[in-house]
């Protein structure tokens, strides 16, 4: 078993803001990992997920992987994407996109942006050795018709071109690319019915989700996340019936029997795998009102991690993992335990409501 440390935490220090007339400098002479990330979502977004595509690859060994990739080539990378749950949407389409202009193995960083009002955006950091001519004419050629979005190029795809047996565009890109946005100074390609809200962040035009103390707090604990999955204010979702569509009285009753009812409920929460030598390590993490909110949080959180059960199977939450302590410093409250089968069962249990980052509902 692997040793993983989890930390869950109220408050803190507020992450540095890079302005948006900065992104474009900061994507030109690196990536930015995360913290350009945050640059290219708009403010008022409430859940993002991340993924260090690049950085999760050199890490597991992957990163001489390309467009001629063998089967056995695949196998390998499959394998290392389960164990650390970093892989973007591209991944599943790796075997048409084999001819494409780009692929999954292309992608430098990813992330997600949703809000509960607008709906989502995805925006895809592309390797510096991505042509964005050759990938704008190589849109035109599977089918996309292309227009201009504050004067970036768009290219969308009508579904008659749409293959209905494979999903696929031209024979080589997937719908979730059916709508693309291309900032060749940035390296960014926006994938979304409406990138307008998401250009003018990035143009520097609008507030970003960099502005976020929460978020702030949040990544304070994870130190270049190769994947991270964040939900702040209306986007915090607690209680064991996340995934499950069961009555309230149900959900009441598997709170009381797991015994998450006693957990604190956060202004914000955050999972995160991060490297730890050639291996992965989970990170999870809360975010309270106070100091106070914090204490009795981990108090509870302690008794429950040794006693209680998970509240989406209802097992004991010791056949998971095995808990070395909880502790709370001022605003901070830190657990310690092994994963049973390493950093993406963290991911797994935290995206239904489970694991050590459970929270009241």
């Amino acid at each position: 078993m692997q040793k993983h440390t989890l930390g869950l935490i109220a408050g803190g220090t507020g992450l540095a803001v890079v302005g948006g007339g900065v992104l474009a400098v900061v994507l030109l002479t690196g990536s930015g990992g995360v913290d350009a990330a945050l640059e290219v979502l708009p403010a008022d977004t409430t859940n993002l997920t991340y993924v260090d595509r690049d950085g999760f690859a050199e890490r597991a060994g992957v990163d001489d992987i390309g467009h001629d990739a063998s089967e056995k080539d695949l196998d390998r990378y499959f394998e290392a994407t389960r164990d650390s749950a970093a892989a973007t949407p591209l991944s599943r389409y790796l075997v048409p996109m084999k001819d494409a202009a780009i692929n999954e193995f292309d992608v430098d960083w990813y992330v997600v942006g949703r809000n509960n009002d607008d709906g989502y955006g995805n925006v895809y950091r592309l390797d510096d050795d991505v042509d964005f001519g050759d990938l704008g004419d190589d849109l035109e050629d599977a089918g996309y018709d292309k227009d201009e979005v504050s004067g970036h190029p768009r290219y969308t795809a009508d579904m008659a071109v749409v293959d209905t047996a494979t999903g696929m565009i031209g024979g080589r890109y997937p719908q979730d690319l059916r709508d693309v946005t291309l900032l060749e100074d940035e390296h960014l390609m926006v994938a979304t019915g409406s990138p307008e809200e998401f250009i003018e962040v990035i143009d520097g035009d609008a507030d970003s989700l960099s502005d976020s103390d929460d978020v702030a707090d949040l990544l304070d604990q994870a130190d270049s996340p190769e994947f991270a999955e964040i939900s702040v204010g209306d986007g915090v979702r607690c209680g064991p019936g996340l995934g499950r569509n069961l009555p309230p009285e149900q959900l009441e009753q598997a709170a009381r029997e797991s015994g998450t009812d006693g957990l604190g409920h956060p202004e914000a929460t955050g999972i995160f795998v991060v490297a730890d030598g050639d291996d992965a390590t989970a990170v999870s993490a809360l975010v309270f009102g106070s100091g106070e909110d914090a204490e009795d949080d981990a108090d509870a959180r302690k008794d429950w991690l040794e006693h209680g059960t998970d509240p989406f199977s209802l097992r004991p939450n010791t056949d998971y993992f095995d808990l070395d302590s909880v502790s709370a410093d001022g605003s901070v409250v830190v657990v310690e335990g092994d994963y049973e089968n390493g950093a993406a069962t963290a991911v797994q249990m935290a995206a239904q409501g489970s694991g050590p980052g459970a929270c009241s509902g």
